[in-house]
């Protein structure tokens, strides 16, 4: 489908390596690094094989919290590859060509935030990116572009898909293992296959569960996507529930989750007990409706499911089943998280699914896949077309001549 790693001299090469290390920040610092950690795999098969190597990776969006330099990164960056990372403050002017054409064979260099490229997170096509300030100031310095940076897929941004049309491209390790998994799980998965599907972006997961549903054996929702579920369903929450869905605009979802319920019934289990807020802290209820905010599934859900997963062989994961980031409603995310990595193949994919993984002390070695990433993830599921993974799909030397 398009050319990886394998096979390629990279030996003096000068390489461009779009990387996503895009991490959490809180008060102007990093608080989160699995994907730093992640993407040192791969440049150090580069360095490995005496490839001149410049990373680029963006860091959150402009006008936000985390919209910050990368010079912390780099420091992460070279404490987990126990190999100096360089830095450089700068992405296309003097100070970054000065650093790139003076680089050594194994060495390794990180440029500033891509982001603070004017330019680089519009939405165009590859074909305009690559007439962009980032595309021709960077791409005459190198022999080939690599895209390791699945998680930034679904964006058709500059450094994404500009470069594919202007060098020779290659797939990153981790962007060929995350495609090939999701390859096998959309197209061949071994069942039973359970989709096991919470957290709050309804909309978005209501589109895999369409595009998926008929290849799976059972849906099991909880967390947000489970109480518009119950709605569907006919159940009656209660107004603090009720009103949270109103105002985040799930109901807007509500009929379309309807028309699934009533195409797949059968297939589709929504939870049979709650946790609410009481004066002693968590307070299991198997009655609807309820005067508290629902928080989490109750025991007996967790226990209907664990026995649902005992059956399956395949089972893909995403968002947490209630408000895991308080200690009284993190069971159910909890549990069943552990439950899903017991299946023979198990697949775990969300931002914030997979950064729980660690707070819960939940091994990720023990899910045959992690997912590194959120709305790529997503969308893949779905069936969208990735940007991204599209300007990999033409090889330069025939999009050069298209």
């Amino acid at each position: 489908m398009f050319r990886t790693m394998e096979n390629f001299d990279f030996q003096g090469k000068r390489v461009l390596i779009r990387v996503d290390i895009n991490s959490p920040v809180k008060d102007g610092k990093l608080d989160g690094f699995t994907k730093i950690r992640a993407a040192t795999e791969t440049l150090n098969e580069l360095s490995k094989k005496n490839a001149k190597v410049v990373a680029i990776s963006h860091q959150g969006k402009k006008g936000e919290e985390d919209f910050i330099s990368l010079k912390q990164h780099a420091r992460k960056l070279s404490e987990f590859m126990l190999k100096d990372v360089q830095f450089v403050e700068d992405v296309v002017g003097e100070s970054a060509v000065e650093k790139i054409n003076s680089l050594k064979d194994s060495e390794i260099l990180l440029l500033e935030n891509v982001r603070f490229v004017e330019g680089e997170a519009k939405e165009r096509t590859a074909e305009e990116h690559a007439q962009g300030e980032l595309v021709t100031k960077l791409a005459p310095l190198f022999d080939v572009f690599i895209n390791d940076a699945f998680p930034s897929c679904h964006r058709s941004h500059a450094s994404i898909v500009g470069f594919t049309k202007v060098l020779p491209s290659l797939t990153g390790r981790l962007l060929e293992r995350e495609v090939n998994f999701l390859e096998l799980v959309t197209k061949d998965p071994e069942r039973p296959m359970a989709l096991m599907f919470g957290g709050a972006k309804t909309i978005e997961t209501l589109a895999v569960i369409k595009n998926m549903i008929e290849r799976a054996d059972k849906v099991i929702v909880y967390g947000v996507l489970g109480h518009l579920f119950l709605v569907a369903r006919g159940f009656e929450l209660g107004e603090p529930t009720m009103q949270y869905l109103e105002k985040e605009g799930h109901l807007d979802n509500l009929e379309e989750t309807k028309r699934l319920v009533v195409a797949f019934d059968d297939k589709i289990e929504t939870p049979i007990d709650f946790a609410i807020t009481s004066e002693s802290g968590r307070l299991e209820i198997n009655t609807l409706p309820t005067d508290e905010m629902i928080k989490d599934i109750g025991s007996k859900t967790i226990e209907k499911y664990s026995e649902i997963l005992d059956g399956m062989k395949t089972v893909i994961v995403k968002g947490p089943a209630g408000v895991y980031e308080e200690k009284d409603f993190e069971n159910g995310t909890k549990e069943l998280f552990k439950k899903a990595s017991e299946v023979k193949f198990s697949m775990i994919g969300g931002g914030h699914t997979t950064d729980s993984l660690e707070d819960f002390g939940i091994d990720a070695g023990k899910f045959t896949h992690v997912s590194l990433s959120g709305g790529a993830f997503i969308e893949y599921l779905a069936g969208k077309k990735l940007p991204g993974i599209e300007a990999l799909k033409i090889p330069y030397e025939d999009s050069a001549n298209t």
